[in-house]
């Protein structure tokens, strides 16, 4: 009996010495301070609170709701500007896929060299 009580009084004090939202074993472990919850960051291994995950999804859906909105309200200008510019618009797509793939190359030998 005496021998629980020290494990659960030790398990304790660990806990205690842990910092926010981290417990168990070395502290390895992460859960829920109060009301905020806690995750583990793989890259520096201290246990990090959790953001609102509704709020990114939210914010994303309301900037594609606006940008919809505003192509909408202005698909006359877009419309005008295309027939204007119809003779260099089909090879900009081109373009574009030059710079994606250029900036790759240089993304990934920046990771690769350093």
């Amino acid at each position: 009996r005496r021998r629980r009580r020290r494990r659960r009084r030790l398990a304790y004090d660990a806990d205690e010495s842990c910092g926010k939202g981290a417990y168990g074993p070395l502290c390895a472990l992460c859960g829920i301070d109060g009301e905020k919850l806690y995750y583990m960051d793989s890259d520096t291994r201290k246990c990090m609170e959790c953001a609102a995950e509704w709020s990114a999804p939210l914010l994303g859906l309301m900037v594609l709701s606006l940008s919809c909105c505003g192509l909408v309200l202005q698909r006359r200008r877009i419309r005008r500007w295309i027939d204007r510019n119809k003779d260099w618009l089909p090879t900009f797509s081109e373009k574009i896929i030059m710079l994606v793939v250029a900036m790759q190359i240089i993304h990934t030998l920046k990771v690769n060299h350093t």
